[in-house]
């Protein structure tokens, strides 16, 4: 197809003409046997490039996701698309399928009709995570129907793209589902499209078998620079350390001081900022001190219910479409995908890859004068640090030396590295051998319903009012041991509930010896605990650590409720 037939094509579904990698990938997509890596910076239009083609082709797309937030932004926008699509009497299909919402959109004439609960994967547009995906692929579900969905992702009339987009995102153990499962699709001859915007080259070493599409470097990425003129391309760059602050709670009160001052400084109506930190806690607690001074602030973090998020979610993107300015308080939660436009960014000192992906919501489109990036901190959290202790001092120097942020030097500082999690593997293998061919003596694995997508550790839905499983108030998924008191002498929290799921109804969980894999498990807490705009702070102690005996990990309650104990594999262990 001749480039201007495809500028013609594309503007017409996307309602703007295509950048080079676009045109690029249009050319590609066009093809069959489709295997390709995309690396393209941050806001390029790598959803638009993928989208585009594939309505013109009529393929069945998926747009699988790593997190549930990223589809709440996609969804709109597609809905938009294909809402205007059927002007021209023609049919389209969205689906979202997550973990909260499975439905199928029908547009016909230029009308949304209402959604239903039945999809079967049959859409032109399917969005949904990775999580959910690896369910449906393997054929997890209702009894009568969850085999239609492993017939239906490799077998259709339609010829089918799947696309997985943030790829970065991924690690530990998503990181061996999501490399198993790229491949496995691939050696069936099935197309798809890996979309990245920093994934270290370690990583992509796992995945060499794909054709890399490579826009994030080189003469590639000059040709998008050229593409996109931007006004004011630069933002500047300052690093503030913490000195003196050696113990924790001082740390983290000079933390969240410095930020706080930094803010009081820099705010205006008409300014767009975003302030994020590592913890929950901190960033609620910067909330709650900056509340009543300014208007327009916002807290978004990953433990606030979803329909809290997507309100807070949406009220600052009509903001950023109407002009007018917003504080937005936030955790690593909004640094992926979430397409954000700010003036001044003040984040708390994290990993180079983090720092990068955060600095793609200051200035995105490059129009915004004297834009900002502020780094405020002495040390990386153990618990997300990548870059060796070693290297930080290199990285902390080159941040106190620049004046101006450079994605391609910082990229010099990442040192993640994938860690395959055999077991995973293994699980992977014997429960595709199962359903794919045939395997009959990997039954019992499937039998059991257990597939682990991100982490050996389970999760615990915690929840102000569980009326019913599909009617749960304010409720969030959250790692069990966050619900652990590891200190054996201080009380459990006995105002909270601990639940499950019997006969499709949800009772009290009774006392005994339970895996936690095999039970759904429910934590309520009185709703007057319950702050909407903080959502869940701090996470209820309702389980002491009893110990470990061999790979398993055992918590219970105390004596005075009954004697209820879970085990669940220890998550860490010696992985190559």
């Amino acid at each position: 197809m001749h480039t201007t037939e495809i500028e013609i094509k594309f503007k017409k579904i996307t309602g703007f003409y295509p950048n080079p990698m676009q045109i690029d990938m249009f050319q590609r997509l066009l093809k069959y046997d489709i295997g390709l890596l995309l690396k393209s910076p941050t806001g390029s239009g790598k959803t638009e490039a993928v989208i585009a083609p594939s309505l013109i082709k009529e393929y069945r797309l998926f747009m699988i996701y790593p997190a549930t937030s990223l589809i709440d932004d996609q969804a709109k926008r597609l809905k938009n698309i294909l809402q205007k699509l059927s002007e021209r009497n023609k049919e389209y299909s969205l689906i979202v399928d997550t973990g909260a919402i499975s439905e199928r959109t029908v547009f016909r004439n230029g009308d949304a009709l209402p959604p239903g609960k039945r999809h079967l994967y049959k859409a032109d547009l399917i969005l949904t995570t990775l999580d959910k995906f690896l369910y449906r692929f393997f054929g997890y579900g209702e009894p009568k129907k969850s085999y239609i969905f492993p017939f239906r992702i490799h077998n259709v009339l339609k010829k089918t793209l799947f696309c997985f987009d943030e790829a970065h995102s991924y690690d530990g153990v998503a990181f061996t589902n999501f490399a198993k499962l790229i491949r496995s699709l691939y050696e069936v001859d099935l197309n798809l499209v890996v979309m990245t915007a920093t994934m270290p080259e370690s990583y992509l070493k796992s995945l060499d078998f794909l054709e890399v599409v490579e826009y994030s470097t080189g003469n590639n990425y000059s040709e998008l620079e050229v593409f996109y003129p931007k006004e004011f391309p630069d933002r500047t760059i300052q690093y503030i350390k913490l000195e003196g602050s050696n113990d924790n709670e001082t740390y983290e009160k000079a933390l969240i001081s410095q930020i706080s001052t930094l803010i009081e400084k820099e705010y205006s109506s008409s300014k767009k900022i975003i302030a994020t930190l590592e913890s929950v806690k901190n960033a609620a607690n910067l909330y709650t001190s900056l509340e009543n001074k300014f208007k327009n602030i916002f807290l978004y973090h990953g433990r606030l219910p979803n329909e809290r998020r997507r309100f807070v979610y949406d009220e600052i993107k009509k903001r950023e479409e109407n002009k007018e300015g917003y504080l937005l308080i936030t955790t690593s939660a909004i640094e992926v995908g979430c397409d954000l436009d700010s003036h001044l960014l003040i984040t708390e000192l994290c990993n180079p890859e983090q720092l990068i992906q955060r600095t793609g919501r200051c200035n995105r489109k490059g129009n915004i004068p004297n834009a900002r990036v502020i780094v405020v901190g002495d040390k990386i959290r153990d618990y997300i640090r990548t870059i060796p202790i070693e290297k930080e001092e290199e990285y902390k120097n080159w941040l106190l030396e620049n004046t101006l942020f450079n994605s391609t030097e910082l990229a010099n500082f990442i040192s993640k590295d994938p860690l395959f999690d055999y077991r995973i593997e293994i699980m992977f293998d014997m429960l595709y051998e199962y359903v794919y061919e045939s395997v009959i003596e990997n039954k019992p694995l499937h039998d059991k319903g257990l597939v682990i997508t991100r982490s050996w550790e389970p999760s615990v839905t915690l929840t102000t009012n569980a009326k019913s499983p599909y009617n749960l108030e304010n409720a969030i998924t959250v790692p069990i041991t966050r619900f652990v008191e590891y200190n054996k002498d201080k009380d459990l929290d006995l105002e909270c509930k601990i639940l499950t799921i019997n006969n499709g109804q949800i009772t009290g969980l009774e006392k005994g010896y339970y895996c936690a894999y095999f039970k759904d498990i429910f934590v309520e807490i009185p709703r007057e605990r319950y702050d909407l705009k903080l959502g869940y702070v701090d996470i209820p102690k309702v389980f002491h650590r009893k110990g470990r005996y061999g790979y398993k990990i055992i918590v219970g309650t105390s004596e005075t409720v009954g004697k209820l104990t879970l085990w669940y594999i220890e998550p860490e262990v010696d992985i190559k």
